[in-house]
């Protein structure tokens, strides 16, 4: 476990403060909204007033626990009640509203050819305040919030922003900063931070968190594993965790053969046979004449005229010149 000032203040102020909002970045991968969404409820069963926000739909099939949360504008408890539905352009043809009694009324009325409201999937939130702490998970500047923050600066000042991430490129905007570059996963730092509450975690929240350190670590087969990686995961299924099939941030595909360039495939050049050469026939010369014979040489002539040179060569040697003086 990673013990650090950073988390003790964090602890600190999540410990004092009410109203807290949770910001995602754009395309957020499942290592980022896992370790915001378990965050999210662990603040729940503290009783903290918690929202979670994106700028863009997220990736449904992450399937983790609170995702459904998720909203894609900053809301912060409020007096202003706001009521949202899925729209498509030209669904609603007019809002009104009547008071019957003490029962005030909105109404909605399709247009024409267009089906009716689901009120299955309306809902209902305070909007118009603003949040004690803002928290950002995996978002190396706050431009990279994208309209969570471009369409609502003024939410972001006066406030405490706490910057959770392990960006290369994160430049410390926050009023405290907990930036674990080194970090193999978010999940990993969120566990250590929740530790750091004393929080008490549950199935989901340790589940989301499991989930989250084996995509980011592409099943501890990453470079950026550590032995804080797998102290945290033992936490976590110590907690409770459930192994679930998660995909990888960075699958590891193996190459197959047939996936080889045929560029790569070098043929060695094949032997050519060499032709072999045919000796020679040499016909000996048969003498045409007595003379010829004559003139062969006789066996062991020429020995007898070597050995004869030889022993002459041994005695010392005398020359007399004709033009002395």
């Amino acid at each position: 476990m990673r013990k650090s000032n950073e988390s003790a203040r964090i602890a600190q102020i999540l410990n004092e403060k009410q109203s807290i909002a949770i910001c995602l970045p754009q395309n957020p991968n499942l290592d980022a909204v896992a370790s915001a969404t378990a965050l999210y409820l662990t603040l729940l069963h503290m009783g903290k007033q918690v929202s979670i926000a994106a700028p863009e739909e997220v990736n449904a099939q992450f399937g983790l626990a609170g995702q459904d949360k998720i909203q894609n504008q900053l809301s912060t408890e409020g007096n202003t009640l706001s009521v949202s539905f899925p729209y498509t352009e030209g669904a609603v043809d007019k809002v009104t509203y009547n008071i019957e009694g003490d029962r005030f009324n909105l109404l909605i009325s399709p247009k024409e050819g267009m089906p009716k409201l689901d009120h299955t999937q309306v809902k209902f939130n305070y909007s118009g305040g603003k949040a004690d702490v803002i928290i950002t998970i995996y978002t190396p500047t706050l431009q990279a919030l994208g309209n969570l923050y471009n369409s609502q600066k003024d939410k972001f000042t006066g406030v405490e922003i706490i910057n959770v991430d392990r960006h290369f490129t994160n430049n410390n905007y926050g009023t405290v900063n907990l930036v674990d570059k080194k970090a193999a996963s978010m999940s990993e730092i969120v566990t250590d931070l929740l530790r750091a509450l004393n929080a008490k975690l549950d199935k989901d929240i340790a589940t989301n968190l499991y989930s989250g350190i084996v995509s980011a670590t592409n099943s501890f087969m990453a470079h950026a594993v550590t032995a804080d990686t797998f102290e945290s995961s033992a936490f976590l299924l110590n907690a409770g965790a459930v192994r679930k099939a998660v995909q990888p941030m960075q699958p590891i595909q193996p190459v197959q053969p047939t996936q080889i360039p045929p560029a790569v495939v070098q043929q060695q050049p094949q032997p050519q046979p060499q032709p072999v050469a045919q000796p020679q026939q040499v016909e000996p010369s048969m003498p045409q004449s007595p003379e010829d014979v004559q003139n062969m040489v006789q066996p062991g002539t020429a020995e007898n005229k070597e050995s004869a040179s030889s022993s002459n060569w041994l005695k010392p040697k005398i020359f007399e010149g004709s033009n002395l003086i």
